[in-house]
């Protein structure tokens, strides 16, 4: 993230911690699914090891499941007297820039191949970089990316039709591909994507695809309103 680009931006709080939301999360490699986890993680990413109490992430929880969003958590994270605590020195000064040294040369980022996979409930899976298996399981899941619609193709890949009811989203999997890096994420037991900062529902139909031919993403995807996305009961959906 060119974090230079904010500096002089006019985007609120609340733009600029769904920007961070947006960055942690595809920062991370394998994410683990359970809400209270992931509540323990961000608390930690914002305070340090160590800060978040079995209270302070049941409360967490609590408020992203009355529709509350990660970026309103980030925010109050962010506010918080914790959060100030670790940029000031022994004078109660802030510091903003220290020195760094590291062993590493330019940018790594998460570029494992990862195994996702959701469970019972509904999950939203991040893959980050590299080739990774997104499943959601049972429940409404989303898979998350960066970018536009229009930056990524898709193949389908058919499974034996003789260990299957039907030909759907529930049995298939899907492979989308970026196409600018190559990088191929194979999806199964997914409704939803999130691209940007639209969310988007894949056609339930897809028997009319050839399995190993390249199609644009957009053929099978329509974008979601707000309504509609609200009303996937995904908690801390933003």
């Amino acid at each position: 993230m060119d974090f230079n680009a904010f500096v002089n931006s006019d985007l609120s709080a609340e733009a600029l911690a769904n920007e961070a939301v947006n960055f942690y999360f595809n920062s991370q490699g394998l994410v683990a699914q359970a809400l209270e986890v992931q509540v323990e993680m961000l608390i930690e990413a914002v305070w340090g090891e160590g800060s978040a109490s079995d209270a302070l992430v049941a409360e967490g929880v609590n408020f992203l499941s009355n529709g509350s969003s990660w970026a309103d958590a980030m925010l109050i994270l962010a506010n918080a007297e914790q959060a100030d605590q670790l940029l000031a020195n022994e004078d109660g000064e802030l510091v903003l820039v220290e020195t760094y040294q590291t062993s590493e040369t330019g940018w790594s980022s998460a570029t494992g191949d990862d195994i996702l996979r959701g469970g019972t409930g509904n999950d939203r899976l991040v893959g980050g970089d590299g080739n990774d298996l997104l499943d959601g399981g049972e429940g409404t899941d989303v898979a998350v990316y960066t970018g536009g619609a229009a930056d990524f193709t898709f193949q389908v890949v058919y499974p034996d039709t003789a260990m299957v009811p039907e030909i759907s989203l529930e049995y298939l999997q899907l492979q989308i591909t970026r196409t600018a890096t190559g990088e191929t994420d194979t999806l199964q037991g997914i409704e939803l994507l999130k691209i940007g900062g639209h969310y988007f529902e894949l056609n339930e139909d897809l028997s009319g695809y050839n399995e190993g031919t390249d199609y644009a993403l957009v053929e099978i995807i329509g974008q979601m309103s707000v309504e509609d996305v609200n009303g996937t009961g995904l908690a801390g959906v933003y």
